[in-house]
């Protein structure tokens, strides 16, 4: 029975944590869709003279307000993924005006991964490297 537990046990692991990486990159398709939504809407302006806006995802701390700086998100999502050794950080996100896209980082890590593009696992881009990262 041991050795079948310790046969297991690292692959049970490598499962939990690619389902906590699967729900990051969910996490931040939503994410970009909203804010592409409140770009459309008018709630997120892009200053003249800027062709991006940047900004973390985080609660709104207003009296009466309830969600987060974007309206379709109720409460601002934290990692769930272990990739840069600590779960728990929150998400930031990059509006392009030029080419109408978005892209979302872990914060403090926006030369790093972006969670809303599908990337490429061999080359450790975008969602897939995410996933796969060691």
């Amino acid at each position: 029975m041991v050795v079948l537990v310790a046969v297991l046990a690292p692959v049970f692991t490598r499962y939990i944590e690619s389902s906590r990486r699967s729900t990051d990159v969910q996490n931040a398709n939503s994410i970009a869709e909203a804010v592409l939504s409140d770009v459309a809407d008018g709630i997120i302006k892009v200053p003249a003279d800027s062709d991006t806006v940047q900004e973390e995802v985080k609660d709104k701390t207003g009296a009466g307000e309830t969600g987060t700086n974007v309206s379709a998100i109720a409460k601002a999502p934290e990692t769930k993924g272990d990739v840069y050794g600590e779960p728990g950080l929150s998400f930031t996100y990059v509006y392009h005006k030029s080419t109408n896209t978005c892209d979302v980082f872990v914060t403090g890590h926006t030369d790093g991964y972006n969670l809303a593009i599908e990337g490429d696992k061999d080359q450790g881009t975008g969602a897939q490297g995410y996933k796969n990262a060691d």
